[in-house]
């Protein structure tokens, strides 16, 4: 991993982290050449050691960018240029961004389901609030993407329990092969250009979610 300030060359390791993190900064770039968890815990347990830090820094994986942003207040996932996912850091759960509240108004026509499987974790925004305020209804949620599965304790998203489990898969798959008979299918995929997934886009993708 290694370690940037903004606007300069010098770069360090994690032996010169004491010196680096003692003196201000905006920005900071955490680039790493393979993402995992532990990795991932590392750079949060030095940011979280700064309570006033504010800024971002880009992971960069074999798949293409993802960036989390930093703020007082805020904890952003970044799918390229488009904004994926946005948390309150005090409150994890609540919904920040107009797209996720409107979503949740499946809850007008069925108001108590008991099984909802989801397309796309993010940073787990759905996820959370279907957990939260649905806590009987068993939850799985199909995300594509092992390096978005990496970051779920980075937005508070619960462990895997009896009633809520995250699931490595294919979105298009699931609904192609799944016995499944979910109560509310929750589509939330996105490519890392901010637009609807290729695979959750087509007709045949319509009929299988029946």
């Amino acid at each position: 991993m290694r370690i940037c300030r903004e606007a300069t060359s010098d770069v360090g390791d994690s032996r010169s982290l004491p010196s680096f993190l003692s003196s201000p900064l905006r920005i900071v770039h955490a680039v790493a050449s393979s993402i995992s968890q532990k990795s991932m815990h590392c750079v949060f347990w030095i940011l979280d050691s700064w309570k006033n830090f504010q800024g971002r820094f880009a992971i960069q994986t074999g798949s293409p960018r993802l960036e989390l942003v930093r703020e007082r207040r805020t904890l952003t996932l970044r799918f390229g240029d488009a904004i994926q996912s946005l948390m309150l850091l005090s409150n994890p759960s609540v919904l920040m961004l107009t797209y996720t509240r409107a979503m949740t108004a499946f809850t007008l026509f069925h108001q108590n389901p008991q099984a909802i499987a989801m397309i796309g974790l993010g940073g787990g925004s759905l996820a959370k609030w279907c957990r939260e305020s649905l806590p009987l209804a068993r939850i799985n949620v199909i995300e594509i993407n092992q390096d978005v599965v990496d970051l779920r304790s980075m937005f508070n998203i619960p462990a895997d329990d009896d009633f809520f489990k995250v699931t490595l898969g294919d979105g298009a798959e699931y609904v192609a092969l799944t016995m499944e008979r979910p109560d509310v299918l929750l589509v939330d995929g996105f490519d890392f250009d901010g637009a609807p997934s290729p695979q959750t886009s087509t007709q045949i993708f319509y009929d299988n979610c029946f």
